[in-house]
């Protein structure tokens, strides 16, 4: 049975200089009583008295399987909060449930230097502890501290054992936790705010006698935590725990505190005890928000999913709930708005009506009526409401489209078992435009193909040359038909979001994507660009034998130059399995922090990733997509997981945006390739599961890699390239066996040293190739020299094998001059710039070529 372990933290009676506050308390009875009304066990009423335990001194009330801890005003010390953490919510197991829940004040401090690097504005978000005794208990429980503690939770256990799988976990926090709003602390309507000024010593109109700006020492963050980590990694980062986070405001807003209890907290309690819990986290934060802003429109909750949390899951269960291709539809200046707009992939001027469905708020979801979108804005969209359809200006709806304005995806269906075929077309759905052909529907040309036969489906995506992999038919086969269409629909979304762009946005020219990497001996290397290649090595890069990968660790940053108004930044991995995620939330940027700074370097995570390639892969590909706008979004419509098996009319369009509406996007792809050999002068070299053996070499020193070609004709890679040379007479040999797909590899040499002098016609490089050649053709050895494709030498057969002779390689290779921002000019397109990783390797391809195709003397490389 899932239990669920609560600690619920309030303090209203802060001693002086900190101003009380008069809700706290009241919002921890409201959370525990919700809990108890619909959490505990069946039968359980409100005076049903709960068995009551200490836990090493820590008060710990239960329900069956429901467990609260209650630390209210004296009992919320540092320690006491630190120990509630490490002892009870560590109990938590797999599939347990962990709410954490804190009343009272926020604020901000001076970070540690060391953390700088972290924190460019130089501060630490704070919960504000209860301080008895200003020697001996810590006033701020810092951000940086509670990753660790949520970490511990989702990691290890009370002894510090680690945990097969995490827990469930919520964090609540209805306090500021940003001391840099602008507002006065008195406000009418009887609100105080929850906002301690702690580099002012100012609390609610109270002034104490802190000094203004004494920053933080390192080793008073969690008994040193982070001193040991520095001292044993060399480098600080902020550990990372899946979880979701709801705050009661915006980093630069107050939380408003009554005495009936907490703004946040009452809109919180409210939407749940509407819904009876039965709803998930994403629509949670809408009636949350909604209920809020009635109340008081200087507060707008937040909402962050943290270590790619789902938030289409059922509150407080975890399992699967709702759908992510819904748009909250809102009353916004005087006109209706649903929030889909342009970097949501909406053309701004479609061809025909944009129409919507409109519902309520789950759980009621009941259809209110349609309507269509009058003008796409870059982020939200105005839409036509008649006065029939009768919605209330004080709701929020949901919009879902009756059709997807973007260009058509094809799939190709075919196969022998007609049965299934039938079973995917009735699975099929009006959505993203995705369509099905039949075999006699060739004139299109098809994104994916789904063969059906022998009691299972094959997929492919053809635009990949990849089988992606079969699933066979169960019993239901209606729901096996559900998942394959479900795997077509993330695999759209994918690929739509790695071509999302604006490219007439205003932000884009004053901003920057880094992805910094960093070597074994600490070498920090600064990557940007859209297509980069990493060449992994066991002498360079970091290796782990244990888990059999190979990789490197990244840390991605945005460069702002000259930027005078707020940014708002979202970070996805859109990974090989065709996975969308988000490790950490949002990182927003306001001017205010940086006053005096031109230019900003903001990291995008506080918490080093790493790219790893499994040691029995020849390379891997990965896409990074930032976001970055000028009013939040609701990024988790973004994400998806990985593909799953079974478990009409014209009309006047005109813009819709305010003067400082905008986004833009960069995208950076990423692949990885692994070192396989380098050439040896006394022996044999055998790579691609022997199909390929390089033949010793005195003159020439490198390493050698073989990589996938890929189907991208946008692409600068030379290897991609190859693919462009097509004909009947010309094939790119497909070594590889193991994708299922006819595909082709290519042979790349780095770190290329020659011997002066080298006479290759005379000693040429010879490789000896596991593919015979007919008598009417032969195999072509072509090279890229970092200008040109050329033939670079010649093959004799040799019974069921095949010797290249290598006779050309260039003498400088990837020397282009690099431009100001570190990338050299395309030289395929002059006008376009690109990392120069992209041309450092010697690339060679094997074709097979038909002898009357060589014969005729026009070479499509020529």
């Amino acid at each position: 049975m899932k239990k669920i372990y609560a600690l619920l933290v309030g303090i209203d009676d802060y001693p002086s200089p900190i101003s009380r506050l008069n809700g706290c308390v009241k919002d921890v009875n409201k959370v525990a009583q919700y809990l108890k009304t619909y959490h505990g066990p069946v039968g359980v009423q409100a005076e049903t008295p709960p068995v009551l335990m200490t836990l090493d001194g820590l008060p710990i009330q239960t329900w069956g399987s429901l467990q609260i801890c209650q630390l209210l005003n004296e009992a919320a010390t540092y320690q006491q909060i630190v120990k509630a953490f490490r002892s009870f919510l560590c109990v938590a197991e797999a599939e347990d449930m962990v709410w954490f829940h804190f009343s009272g004040h926020g604020s901000e401090e001076w970070t540690a230097e060391q953390f700088l690097p972290l924190e460019p504005n130089g501060k630490d978000q704070t919960l504000v502890c209860y301080q008895a005794d200003p020697e001996e208990d810590r006033l701020h429980l810092a951000d940086k501290e509670i990753a660790v503690l949520l970490h511990e939770v989702a990691s290890q256990d009370k002894e510090g054992k680690p945990k097969e799988c995490p827990p469930h976990i919520l964090v609540s926090l209805d306090c500021c936790h940003s001391g840099s709003g602008t507002r006065d602390l008195a406000e009418n309507m009887g609100y105080r705010t929850r906002n301690f000024i702690a580099d002012r010593g100012i609390g609610g109109g109270v002034i104490g006698f802190r000094p203004a700006k004494v920053r933080r020492n390192l080793d008073t963050y969690l008994d040193g935590v982070y001193l040991k980590m520095l001292e044993k990694e060399k480098e600080l980062q902020v550990p990372l725990a899946r979880h979701l986070l709801i705050s009661a405001c915006s980093s630069i807003e107050k939380a408003g505190d009554l005495p009936t209890g907490g703004v946040f907290t009452n809109s919180l309690v409210n939407a749940l005890d509407a819904t009876a819990g039965q709803l998930n986290y994403a629509d949670l934060y809408l009636r949350t928000k909604a209920n809020s802003n009635q109340a008081r429109k200087a507060q707008n909750p937040q909402f962050e999913s943290i270590g790619n949390f789902n938030p289409y899951t059922r509150f407080l269960d975890g399992t699967p709930m709702g759908r992510a291709d819904r748009y909250v539809i809102t009353f916004e200046e005087g006109r209706w708005v649903v929030k889909c707009g342009a970097i949501h992939g909406l053309p701004t001027k479609p061809v025909q009506a944009i129409k919507l469905l409109i519902r309520n708020l789950p759980p009621e979801e009941m259809v209110i009526g349609e309507t269509s979108i009058k003008a796409v804005g870059a982020l939200k969209s105005e839409i036509q409401v008649s006065t029939n359809l009768n919605l209330d200006t004080k709701r929020q709806y949901y919009g879902l489209l009756y059709h997807f304005p973007a260009e058509p995806v094809f799939v190709y269906l075919h196969g022998s078992d007609e049965e299934a075929l039938q079973d995917l077309k009735d699975a099929w759905e009006e959505t993203l435009n995705i369509r099905w052909l039949a075999p006699s529907n060739g004139a299109d040309q098809p994104a994916m193909e789904v063969k059906a036969s022998d009691r299972q489906y094959i997929m492919y995506d053809v635009q990949r040359n990849l089988q992606l992999f079969a699933i066979p038919q169960v019993q239901e086969a209606e729901k096996t038909a559900a998942v394959i269409f479900r795997n077509i629909v993330k695999i759209v979304k994918w690929n739509r979001m790695i071509l999302l762009d604006h490219q007439k946005s205003r932000l884009k020219p004053k901003l920057k994507f880094i992805l910094e990497t960093r070597d074994k001996k600490g070498q920090v290397y600064p990557l940007n660009g859209p297509e980069i290649k990493l060449y992994l090595s066991l002498d360079k890069y970091f290796h782990r034998p244990n888990d059999g990968v190979i990789g490197l660790p990244i840390n991605p940053k945005i460069r702002i130059i000259a930027q005078g108004r707020p940014l708002y930044c979202y970070l996805l991995h859109l990974r090989e399995d065709y996975s969308i995620n988000a490790y950490e939330g949002p990182v927003s940027f306001h001017p205010s922090d940086f006053e005096g700074q031109s230019e900003v370097l903001l990291p995008l995570w506080k918490k080093n990733m790493g790219l790893w390639l499994l040691e029995n892969d020849w390379e891997s590909t990965s896409y990074f997509k930032i976001l970055i706008t000028t009013q939040p979004i609701e990024h988790e419509q973004f994400l998806q997981s990985k593909l799953g098996s079974f478990r009409a009319m014209r009309r006047r369009w005109s813009q819709l945006a305010k003067a400082d509406d905008d986004w833009c996007s960069f995208t950076m792809k990423v692949n990885l390739i692994q070192t396989l050999a380098q050439i040896q002068s006394d022996q044999v070299v055998s790579i691609a599961d022997g199909q390929v053996r390089i033949l010793p070499h005195s003159g020439i020193q490198a390493k050698l890699s073989w990589i996938e070609a890929p189907w991208d004709p946008q692409s600068a890679d030379p290897v991609a390239r190859f693919r462009l040379f097509t004909s009947p007479d010309l094939e790119l040999i497909h070594f590889d066996k193991k994708t299922g797909t006819a595909s082709g590899q290519v042979l790349v040499f780095t770190e290329l040293n020659l011997a002066e002098n080298e006479d290759f016609d005379q000693h040429p490089l010879s490789i000896e190739l596991n593919t015979p050649c007919e008598e009417a053709e032969t195999i072509v050895p072509l090279c890229f020299d970092g200008q040109d494709f050329r033939i670079a030498g010649h093959a004799q057969p040799q019974g069921d094998k095949t010797l290249v002779k290598v006779t050309f390689f260039p003498k400088a290779l990837g020397k282009a001059e690099k431009l100001a921002n570190g990338l050299v000019p395309n030289p395929f397109d002059p006008t376009d710039h690109q990392h120069p990783s992209l041309y450092e390797g010697y690339p060679i391809a094997f074709f097979k070529v038909k002898r009357t195709f060589l014969a005729q003397g026009v070479l499509p490389w020529n």
